[in-house]
């Protein structure tokens, strides 16, 4: 405090003050150990300065407070201007003395015998010390200055003073306007150690460098000099000095400082070498310095410790090239190491410091992890036992590491964090995402925690029971255990399920919860990484899952885990986690349990269960168990569950025989084993199964058919003759049934099929039972009745019956044909009724006359009819059929060749007879015959039989006629170009639908399939004949042969075979179509091929309506439209490298087949390909894209809309649904339930993602109230004043919008600030409104648990007190006023207490001070007199006793009684409008003390409470209101309520008595006598020294 007396006042005094003209301004100060005051001093200073020296102004001034005779000369360049800045000199001394222009005053700081008044109350000076005393001090050789100010230190301040003194740096001289020598000297008969004083210091020249006008600046050099101790030599210093004006800016203008209006910058160059006095102390500045520090951390208790830390931006980190500074470095450190001055984390509100040796310093991901553990509101407090504290987080920043590094504060070891995360349980405490984040952590640390962590169990696992479980890293790394999880979320859960189904103990699972927070993790490619490498987890597939389940049935062979594991891949398949072609492809592996249980790993076949199958109709049971054919067992044909799935019978069944590939009749292929049912007589039904069996096989050609055929051949037919095998049967046509009829009984020898028995149904397997070697008609079962003929006719049996059927038979025989060798070609064209000779033998042919006789045809004469009636051309001819097709046209050359005259055996002369022959009727003219000749040509084309040979002689025919007169050339064409006789790739083809090949249509036809004329077939020499093809209708350019593209285009199933030259073919095509006249020239089945990914983009292969064109090129049109939304690698833009620039020139034919090629277009087709992107940069481009374009997705493909969001680095990220995301979050509540969408993408994206994805603007009050209710879960129930702050922002400003139904409902706990300044969450029915402080501060300190609901800080003026407290008293609260119970506990009556006036306690200036404040809050006059009135309506009671005052509260949870009790001195009876008052002891200071607080507590709440409520809604209320009349009235008080010692303190808090009120005051009291004495008077002297006093007492008067 001495160094703002001496360097502060006086020389700010020295500088204000008026100086005459031609005086060099001087300031001189004295020190001296001679008591020249006679006060007892051990040491006097005198400060001389000489001005113009005091007036009576100055002398009231300095005898009165706020009556600075500087105010408003700022402008004037006047420093002070309060009126108290002398009265700092009680600092350092208990009695100052003035001397100057007569006057010589003391002012003393004991209050004055007559008027109670210390400090301001002068007393003239008659005795010592006398000017001489001063004069001889001062020096008597010299002249004594107009102003000596004589301090008589107090003994403790005389060091400092003396250190001051030391301490005055001669430079300050250069920064003041008028002072120009400044003087430091000791006088004393026994100099004291340690002052070093100048004797002098004076500005000796000045000169000025120059006025710089635009800058309001100047410049000039000044030369300071000085004369040190009693050396005479005096030295000469130079400085630059640089001055410049800035105006004061109007906002910067406060009304203190309204004259103020610039302010100057002052700056001082040293030239050459600076002026210098004493030694500095390092040890000194070290200490100061430290001193400082803590002083900076002490001076706000209730500021953050954010603020509290700037003090360490100024510690000196950085090491000094200097000896000395390094030194005084190393000092401030030494000290800063015994000092608590580092903040560390309590985990609570409250604030704490340690040492530096005792903090430490975390991980910045280690600290992150703590904070959301905090938030989420597990205890930490067991963190401060890990010996260290850790180091706040506001000072733990890189910025301040060199100050940390510099204090000491090492950071933990890696032990620690193992110890921190084992000891506080964090593993399991830790929500998923937390734990997930420690993992993070764990892992980016591995290398130097591993020995430390390694061994502690930090992996989750769901055990056998569906339990979660913990392992260690190390268990896990050695495969103890065999951590898995799955790749999709689909994927995870289903294979954790039916892994704890099967029971396996050698793998287990993450759990649900921490898989989804693992593939939310903005690390989680790093973890799953980390995690493979260190603890051996891996992701596994449902394929790996397969290979595992099966390898493991293998082992145990347990039937149970087999029909589980069928159930697993049926309910997989179901939900498409696996493609029924990896299940097709696997399946055979698959082990099965047969009928007996036994697991079979290997078979050949597997038969459904029997029960309800057609197979055990027809065999009972398995007869090809030896062959390996399985029967399944019963198992597979029962409802069950599985991993909480149902499976149903038919659902397993269907799985069973699509992919276990389990048969039954008559899908069944039977082996080549022995058929024991085909021996036996079979049901009809049984017959019918085993005849759709055998059609079946026949359908599917299966390999086993012969060997199954021969298996069959028993008895199992039911015929007239009895059974019999199928060879031997008979099965008549319908036509022939009145034939068998009129042989009576006979047929009933012959075994025909009973169709009776098989109820007709037998004629629908005619082809099956004709394949097995049953006989139809009696043409085939003639040698069945011969033989049956011949034996009766051997036994001479023969009678009527038996002749008949044999005329019968002669006429069936009529039409049948004895094989002959030449027959054998045309037997492949035409069904022809040969005899069997395989069953007669070669015998046959020795009956051929008799045959003939019967009307079998014999020999190769007289066929036609026959042979005509029984053609029959194959369907799909090949090499063979065509020779077959020989035949038939030899045939047909034989029955209609043209007979034509053999001019050669004429020897030529024919010729000359043609008239003689016309007359005849033979056709010599070409008109004549050119018919017969077409229509044989017709006939051989259309039987294909045109050969090489005969093609192009006809093509060389053709180029020959050309041009010839009396040639038919165009009938000729026309008969050529109609008929089907060009061989190409696709067959025969009539000319016009054929294409001649050349070069260019190599590139289209790999992607097309074209029917080309068969070279191969004909020979390079076909092109010859390209002119002659071309007249035929054959394309032989590209542009006549389009419409054979669009419909035999033929993309091949790997696109990477299209080549660029094939793509640009095909569009050249597509342009040669729209330019025709057709505007359907692009088909629908060309389009609909078109729809294959055949195009290259830069994002792969892409179908048409997938791709973009972008046309790189600097001048193209296209490029510059989608450079203003995408970039090439945005979209997939069609790759221009590999089809070349040209691709540009298609732009019509792609915008025809759906290729985007203008702004705007494909945005449905960039919405689906986003899930293929993860750089932010792209999707931001997108969404840009799609939001410019008003892209809205149709509403059934709403729900799988998803949106990026990026990690930190914008790296990777994540799709995420809609639903978790939001816009914003003003206040960062949701930050563990949304994703808010504006801390990633730019606002004007925001409004797209609400209209487009439906996301919410801002969480909802449900979203709110959910929030709340988890806060209210929390272990401690505790939150952050800014989650509470933010949480009742809102509610407010929804109350009435909402009516406030759903948040009574779902609010059960509300806040209350706990003693240590934390929010914490209580049942709301033990809550109170604090509408009454009494109560408030007597409950606050007698209950340990917060009773009162929280109220914000004055500093958040959006949450209105009012409107709050409203809705606490909605959602169930009661005011404190309105449940407290209270009564006094002192006994003695009323009557027996001492009554005093009521003006001696509720005197004037009390009433004074209440009135001035209230019009400052403001309070309107009336209400002020209400106030008043009610102080002087008082009943004043005094008492000897304490007053004891009991309340109690009823807490409705449980009923329990909160009872508290206050010792009163001063009590107020509202009721009775009595004020009780203990008298206090006037010599006890403390007693005098909490009299003077109570009182005013009292006055203050009894006064305010009555405005409260209406300043708070009107919102007027200032914070501290209650601490500001409490403050006045205390110090008011201690003033006795002097009226002007009230008015002295009005004047220094700047409050006025407005006139109304002191018109009241005047009304309400008495006249007192108001005389006041002032000064102790000298008879000389006092008039001079009171008249401007009295005369200032005589205008308050007027003025009152």
């Amino acid at each position: 405090m001495a160094l703002v007396f001496v360097s502060s006042t006086f020389t700010q005094n020295a500088e204000d003050n008026e100086y005459l003209p031609g005086v060099s301004p001087t300031l001189e100060f004295t020190f001296t150990t001679e008591d020249i005051t006679g006060t007892g001093a051990p040491a006097t200073l005198l400060v001389c300065n000489n001005e113009k020296g005091f007036s009576m102004k100055n002398i009231e001034s300095i005898c009165s407070i706020g009556q600075s005779t500087k105010k408003g000369k700022r402008e004037f360049g006047f420093i002070g201007e309060k009126g108290i800045g002398f009265k700092s000199v009680f600092l350092v001394t208990t009695r100052p003395y003035i001397f100057s222009n007569g006057y010589q005053i003391r002012l003393s700081e004991e209050p004055d015998l007559h008027c109670g008044i210390g400090y301001i109350v002068p007393e003239w000076v008659n005795g010592r010390p006398t000017v001489s005393d001063i004069h001889r001090v001062y020096g008597s050789h010299k002249v004594l200055p107009t102003i000596v100010i004589v301090l008589p230190l107090r003994p403790e301040k005389v060091q400092a003073v003396k250190k001051q003194l030391s301490g005055v740096h001669p430079e300050l001289l250069l920064f003041l306007s008028k002072i120009r020598k400044l003087s430091i000297q000791e006088n004393s008969k026994d100099p004291l150690d340690g002052v070093d004083v100048a004797t002098a210091i004076f500005l000796s020249h000045e000169t000025d460098l120059g006025i710089k006008k635009d800058i309001n600046g100047d410049f000039h050099q000044l030369s300071l000099s000085a004369q040190e101790g009693t050396d005479k030599i005096v030295k000469e210093f130079k400085y630059y000095m640089w001055r410049q004006r800035f105006p004061v800016k109007p906002e910067n203008i406060v009304d203190e400082r309204r004259g103020l209006k610039e302010w100057v910058i002052c700056l001082a160059f040293p030239f050459g070498e600076r002026l210098r006095r004493g030694e500095s102390s390092s040890d000194c500045v070290g200490y100061a310095f430290s001193e400082a520090v803590v002083a900076a951390r002490k001076s706000d208790k209730a500021a953050p410790v954010s603020s509290m830390i700037k003090v360490f931006d100024f510690l000196p980190a950085n090491a000094s090239p200097y000896v000395e500074l390094e030194r005084v470095r190393e000092s401030i450190r030494n000290n800063l190491e015994t000092k608590d001055i580092i903040p560390y984390q309590t985990f609570s509100t409250q604030k704490a410091f340690c040492k530096p040796t005792e903090a430490g310093r975390l991980i910045p991901a280690f600290r992150n992890i703590l904070s959301q553990l905090k938030a989420q509101g597990v205890p930490l407090e067991s963190i401060s036992s890990q010996r260290k504290h850790i180091c706040h987080s506001a000072l733990d920043l890189k910025r301040f590491d060199p100050a940390l590094d510099f204090l000491g504060v090492q950071c933990f070891y890696d032990h620690w964090y193992a110890k921190c995360i084992q000891d506080c349980d964090l593993i399991l405490k830790a929500s998923e995402n937390i734990y997930v984040e420690l993992l993070v952590f764990i892992m980016k640390n591995w290398q130097t925690q591993s020995d430390h962590i390694g061994y502690m169990a930090t992996l989750k696992y769901i055990d056998q029971h569906g339990n979660v479980a913990l392992c260690s890293i190390n268990s896990a790394s050695r495969e103890t255990y065999k951590i898995c999880f799955g790749l999709t979320y689909g994927d995870h859960t289903w294979l954790s399920k039916c892994n704890m189904e099967f029971g396996w103990k050698e793998m287990y699972f993450l759990p649900n919860a921490t898989w989804s927070a693992l593939q939310r993790s903005q690390n989680s490619d790093f973890l799953k990484s980390a995690l493979k490498s260190h603890a051996r987890m891996k992701a596994i597939t449902l394929l790996d899952f397969f290979i595992i389940a099966v390898d493991s049935i293998r082992r145990e062979k347990n039937s149970g885990l087999v029909i589980s594991f069928t159930h697993f891949l049926c309910h997989s398949l179901s939900k498409n986690l696996i493609s029924s072609v990896k299940i097709s492809e696997y399946c055979p592996s698959i082990p099965v349990v047969d009928r007996f249980g036994r697991v079979n790993l290997q078979r050949d076949a597997v038969l459904v269960p029997a029960s309800g199958s057609k197979w055990g109709k027809l065999m009972i049971s398995n007869p090809w168990t030896n062959e390996n054919y399985v029967e399944l067992g019963k198992q597979y044909a029962r409802c069950c569950k599985f991993a909480g799935e149902c499976s149903s019978k038919e659902m397993l069944h269907n799985f069973m025989v699509v992919y276990i590939k389990a048969k039954d009749i008559p899908e069944l292929c039977p082996p080549g084993a022995h058929f024991p049912l085909a021996y036996s007589y079979l049901t009809g039904e049984q017959a019918f199964l085993l005849l759709d069996w055998i059609r079946h096989l026949r359908t599917d050609n299966s390999l086993r058919w012969n060997k199954f055929i021969e298996n069959i051949q028993g008895k199992w037919l039911k015929t007239y003759a009895g059974y019999n095998s199928s060879k031997e049967c008979l099965l008549s046509a319908e036509e022939e049934r009145s034939i068998f009829a009129e042989m009576g009984n006979f047929h009933s020898h012959i075994p025909i099929i009973d169709e009776q028995f098989y109820e007709s149904k037998i004629r629908s397997y005619e082809s099956d039972l004709k394949y097995l070697g049953v006989k139809f008609g009696l043409v085939e079962a003639y040698p069945m009745i011969v033989s049956h003929l011949m034996s009766l006719t051997q036994c001479r049996r023969s009678t009527k019956e038996a002749a008949i059927p044999l005329m019968k038979l002669m006429t069936a025989a009529s039409d049948s044909i004895l094989w002959d060798s030449k027959w054998d070609r045309f037997s492949k064209i035409a069904d022809l009724p040969f005899i069997d000779d395989s069953y007669y033998g070669s015998v046959i042919y020795s009956f051929k006359d008799e045959l003939a006789m019967m009307g079998v045809v014999v020999g190769f004469t007289k066929w036609s009819n026959v042979f005509t009636a029984r053609m029959k051309l194959p369907k799909n001819p090949n090499v063979e059929a065509s020779r077959y097709a020989l035949s038939l046209l030899e045939q047909i050359r034989l029955l209609n060749k043209v007979p034509l005259i053999d001019e050669t055996f004429y020897k030529g002369r024919i010729g000359s007879f043609k008239e003689e022959l016309k007359s005849l009727g033979v056709n010599v003219n070409f008109d004549d015959t050119k018919e017969k000749i077409f229509g044989q040509f017709k006939s051989l084309s259309s039987s294909c039989d045109l050969s090489k040979h005969k093609t192009l002689s006809a093509l060389n025919c053709l180029k020959h006629f050309k041009g010839k007169e009396n040639i038919p050339f165009e009938e000729f064409m026309n008969c050529l170009s109609n008929e089907k006789w060009q061989l190409t790739w696709h067959g025969y083809k009539c000319p016009k639908d054929s294409i001649l090949f050349d070069s260019e249509w190599g590139p289209i036809s790999e992607i097309a399939d074209l029917p080309f004329i068969d070279d191969a077939f004909y020979g390079n020499c076909i092109s010859s004949y390209r002119d002659e093809l071309k007249m035929m209708g054959v394309a032989v350019v590209l542009r006549d042969g389009c419409q054979f593209v669009a419909e035999g285009l033929k993309f091949p199933k790997e696109p990477e075979a299209i080549t660029a030259a094939s793509a640009l073919s095909l569009l050249e095509c597509i342009r040669i179509l729209l330019a025709g006249s057709s505007n359907s020239a692009l088909t629908e089945h060309f389009l609909l091929h078109m729809k294959s990914k055949w195009i290259l983009t830069h994002m792969g292969y892409k179908t048409p309506d997938q791709s973009f064109l972008f046309n790189s090129s600097p001048s193209s049109v296209i490029s510059k439209k989608w450079g203003g939304s995408l970039e090439l690698e945005d979209a997939p833009f069609i790759n221009e490298e590999f089809y070349g620039t040209d691709i540009s020139l298609y732009r019509e034919e792609l915008k025809e087949i759906g290729v985007n090629v203008e702004a705007g277009e494909g945005c449905s087709s960039l919405a689906e390909l986003l899930s293929c992107h993860s750089n932010f940069s792209a999707i931001r481009r997108i969404y840009r894209y799609l939001n410019k374009f008003k892209w809205m997705p149709p509403s059934s493909e709403k729900s799988d809309l998803r949106i990026w969001i990026p990690d930190h680095n914008g790296t990777h990220g994540e799709w995420v649904q809609p639903s978790v995301c939001v816009l914003s979050d003003v206040d960062n509540l949701f930050g563990a339930s949304f994703l808010v969408l504006d801390k990633y993408y730019d606002r004007p994206l925001l409004p797209f993602f609400s209209m487009v994805f439906g996301v919410a603007k801002s969480p909802t009050t449900h979203d709110y109230l959910k929030l709340w209710n988890n806060w209210e879960s929390r272990p401690e129930h505790q939150i952050t004043t800014h989650e509470c702050c933010s949480f009742w922002k809102y509610i407010c400003s929804i109350w009435h919008a909402n009516g406030g139904v759903a948040i009574v409902k779902g609010i059960t706990k509300l806040p209350a600030n706990t003693a240590d300044g934390a929010v914490q969450l209580i049942d709301k029915r033990d809550l109170f409104i604090p509408d009454d402080l009494q109560p408030v501060q007597i409950f606050a300190e007698a209950s340990a648990n917060p009773l009162f609901v929280w109220c914000p800080p004055p500093s958040l003026p959006t949450i209105p007190v009012s409107k709050l407290y409203m809705i606490y008293s909605s959602l169930g609260v009661q005011k404190i006023s309105a449940s407290v119970q209270k009564g006094e506990d002192f006994s003695m009556d009323y009557s027996l207490l001492n009554v005093l006036p009521t003006t001696e306690v509720i005197q004037k200036g009390l009433l004074k001070l209440v009135l001035a404040f209230l019009a400052d809050v403001p309070v309107c006059t009336t209400v002020r007199h209400e106030i008043a009135q009610c102080l002087l309506k008082l009943s004043i009671l005094e008492t000897t006793e304490p007053i004891m005052v009991s309340y109690s509260l009823v807490l409705p949870s449980d009923k329990r009684h909160v009872n508290a009790k206050a010792r009163k001195m001063v009590y107020w009876e509202k009721t009775s409008n009595k004020l009780i008052i203990q008298t206090p002891n006037k010599s006890d200071n403390k007693t005098i003390m909490e009299f003077a607080c109570q009182f005013a507590t009292v006055v203050s709440e009894g006064l305010l409470l009555k405005i409260m409520t209406s300043l708070i809604q009107q919102r007027k209320i200032r914070a501290p209101i209650f601490d500001g009349l409490y403050k006045l009235v205390r110090l008011g008080y201690f003033l006795d309520f002097n009226v002007d010692s009230i008015e002295c303190l009005l004047k220094i808090e700047n409050l006025e008595v407005l006139t109304e009120d002191e018109d009241f005051i005047a009304s309400a009291f008495a006249v007192y006598d108001t005389a006041l004495v002032v000064y102790k008077r000298k008879p000389r002297s006092v008039k001079e020294m009171s008249a401007p006093i009295a005369e200032k007492d005589r205008t308050k008067r007027r003025k009152r």
